[in-house]
């Protein structure tokens, strides 16, 4: 029994041994491994920001949105070669191979302009090209031109080779018969493919001819639709939206339609559509647009059906004659005039809606009805503009956003809630005390004394438009000496490609209340703070809606001009006593209601 109660006694104090001699030999590494850690997570837990919770693992698989900011105008091509103004542009393409634009006008000749945009040359008569209405240049080089027949000259495609030398000439006088329905095909548009094949669109034609890489005829390509009556109205007079969703078919010779609850004309028989342009990309894929159905159908290199998208229609999002589309494969969209709505409308390379932009006008980024597109390599678009008589150069800018809410510029958004907090707790002389009211007190953070010394112009900028640039230390901004900073490290740009300099054209860096902008600001630039008026310019029908915000509000802002300086007086001496506000009839000086 005592040797049982002895051994039972030294167990608990044998573990107690080993305990003090683990801790006496390692409670050095214990600590130099545990404080560490403590202190890492200490500073996780101050930079989360309060009521911010951590993001799960699926966040970062969340899908992205591309959202269309603006077109801002590169260049606008008036003039053709000879100097003369360009008049009725009607088909544009571009090679990317030589960087160079080719134009079809109105005197039925190519003019050719390289990367700057400056005219090179013209290409017409003298190499035997008559009655031009389309082309397309391959990657060696070679250039197809499309021609309409005329007296006894046949419809015809030229190919010329990179030097303009004639190189051959495809006819279609032999495949008459294979047409059965069409007696003269007028190629109006060409796209060779990645199989090497030619998909060419005529005038009025239903589908599009592929041909061999010799020309030779192989069969037709043809979408086809079930025709539909008009819309019906309803009891009330109102013309229901009767119209089409757009969404992805299944892989079937011919188009399924969706359920709208339009009437059939037939009986469900699908009809052949006519194509008006056709265009194919690096993998092989064929767009073919439909001015009569306002659809794009996507086939594969196979040329099996794998997709169509667009409506009919006259309102935004919607075609009312589609007539060229332009493919960028960078950011992979799909860009399509439209003729009568004098807009561009915007698509993903999944069929999915995301912009359009334009409207009837005459300034930078406005149209009086589209004819052409086209894109290049560095992100441009290129528009016939066909009565502005005109090829607008234009570079559509896009920003891409969280579909999920609370994501979208997060970091950018914490950084400045936490600037915000330290910015409230500044000592009550500051430019925001006084109960969160904004006062005029010239404040300048004192560790900013020994810079002001040297620069007397920015501290007298500070002390007469007190703001918070001027609550911050100067190597707030500025860590080092003659650095700029990017103002988007604590403001959110206006828009996407925006840079320092630009935001200084409006808001001088230490004076970011005194607002002055040139006319040559866009209005995009102002809408982000009025977004209200911007809508109302966007919904005017008169000339207002083409000018910039700056072409009214002159000097600094804000500044309200008058109606005087532009229209002077035009309603007789009575009308003007009766009614001096100019508002008193018009209302709105944005949207001009009567």
């Amino acid at each position: 029994m005592n040797r049982r109660a002895d051994s039972l006694k030294f167990i608990p104090t044998a573990l107690q041994t080993a305990e003090r001699i683990f801790m006496s030999r390692y409670r050095l590494l214990f600590f130099s491994l545990t404080i560490p850690l403590l202190v890492t997570l200490l500073v996780l837990n101050l930079c989360l920001p309060a009521g911010a919770e951590p993001e799960d693992s699926s966040a970062g698989s969340e899908k992205q949105k591309i959202v269309f900011k603006n077109a801002k105008p590169v260049n606008m091509i008036y003039n053709d070669d000879q100097a003369n103004p360009l008049r009725f542009p009607s088909t544009i393409f571009y090679d990317n191979t030589n960087q160079e634009l080719y134009v079809i006008s109105a005197n039925g000749r190519i003019v050719l302009y390289g990367p700057d945009y400056h005219s090179l040359t013209s290409l017409g008569k003298g190499r035997g090209l008559n009655h031009i209405i389309g082309g397309y240049v391959a990657q060696n080089g070679d250039l197809y031109v499309c021609q309409t027949g005329y007296r006894k000259i046949p419809s015809r495609i030229t190919i010329l080779n990179a030097a303009f030398f004639k190189k051959g000439e495809i006819t279609f006088e032999d495949i008459g018969d294979k047409l059965e329905d069409e007696e003269n095909f007028q190629p109006r548009r060409i796209a060779i493919g990645r199989n090497e094949k030619m998909y060419v669109a005529g005038t009025y034609f239903l589908g599009v001819l592929v041909l061999d890489s010799n020309g030779h005829f192989l069969h037709r390509l043809t979408p086809k639709e079930t025709p539909h009556k008009a819309p019906k109205k309803s009891k009330s007079g109102s013309i229901k939206n009767l119209e089409s969703e757009p969404g992805k078919t299944a892989l079937e010779a011919t188009v399924e339609l969706e359920d709208t609850g339009l009437e059939e004309l037939t009986d469900g028989k699908p009809e052949p559509v006519p194509i008006n342009d056709v265009k194919t990309d690096n993998n092989g894929n064929i767009y073919l647009l439909s001015e009569k159905t306002s659809k794009v159908y996507v086939y594969n290199q196979e040329e099996e059906l794998l997709y169509s998208f667009g409506q009919k229609g006259g309102s935004e999002g919607k075609m009312s004659r589609p007539k060229s589309l332009a493919l960028d494969e960078k950011t992979r969209l799909v860009y399509i005039c439209d003729y009568m709505r004098h807009t561009v409308l915007i698509y993903d390379f999944e069929g999915n809606y995301i912009s359009e932009f334009g409207g009837k006008g005459w300034s930078p980024g406005w149209f009086q009805h589209p004819m052409s597109l086209a894109t290049d390599n560095k992100g441009r678009l290129m528009v016939a503009d066909l009565f502005n008589h005109r090829v607008q150069v234009l570079k559509p800018r896009f920003t891409t956003v969280s579909e999920k809410s609370g994501l979208m510029g997060g970091a950018r958004k914490q950084f400045v809630k936490r600037f915000n907090r330290l910015y409230d707790s500044l000592s009550p002389e500051s430019s925001r005390a006084a109960g969160g009211k904004k006062t005029k007190t010239a404040y300048i953070n004192p560790e900013s004394e020994a810079c002001l010394t040297c620069h007397n112009e920015q501290k007298d900028e500070f002390e007469s438009s007190p703001s918070k640039h001027s609550d911050l230390s100067c190597i707030f901004c500025h860590p080092v000496h003659k650095e700029i900073p990017g103002c988007s490290k604590c403001h959110e740009p206006h828009e996407q490609d925006q840079v320092a300099s630009d935001c200084i054209q409006c808001h001088p860096a230490h004076r970011p209340f005194e607002i002055a902008s040139d006319e040559t600001s866009p209005r995009s630039l102002c809408t982000p703070c009025h977004k209200a008026v911007g809508e109302q310019m966007d919904k005017t029908t008169t000339k207002h809606r083409n000018f910039t915000c700056a072409f009214c509000h002159k000097g600094a802002h804000p500044s309200l001009p008058s109606c005087n300086g532009c229209h002077g007086k035009p309603h007789s001496p009575a009308t003007h006593n009766k009614l001096p506000d100019c508002l008193d009839c018009h209302l709105d000086n944005h949207n001009l209601a009567m």
